[in-house]
């Protein structure tokens, strides 16, 4: 799969997620901005290393960062910061596993 293909198909997953979030909340809290920040993190990361890894490898990292989003919405923070260092280091040691949930 070419390196466009993975980008499109990582900022598609980001736009249907932030789609689906609640408008309706004016203010976040601390821990949902820890949250915010490290799936930002975490998805550059997999931007970077897109064009080294496979395209199951994506799929798994995209699948397990919705996992951590939800984890986070339901309010087990630490659980989901935890689920996305799994991400990075499985993408940092180019190791094939992924983050689970705890």
């Amino acid at each position: 799969m070419s390196e466009n293909r993975i980008r499109r198909f990582a900022r598609i997953s980001v736009i249907a997620v932030c789609l689906g979030l609640p408008l309706g909340s004016a203010t976040a809290s601390p821990l949902n901005l820890n949250c915010a920040t490290r799936d930002r993190q975490v998805l550059m990361l997999l931007e970077q290393r897109a064009n080294g890894a496979s395209h199951q490898a994506m799929t798994d990292a995209l699948n397990t960062m919705m996992d951590a989003r939800i984890t986070c919405h339901e309010g087990r923070v630490l659980d989901a910061l935890s689920i996305y260092d799994g991400i990075a280091q499985g993408f940092a040691g180019h190791s094939p596993e992924f983050g689970q949930r705890p």
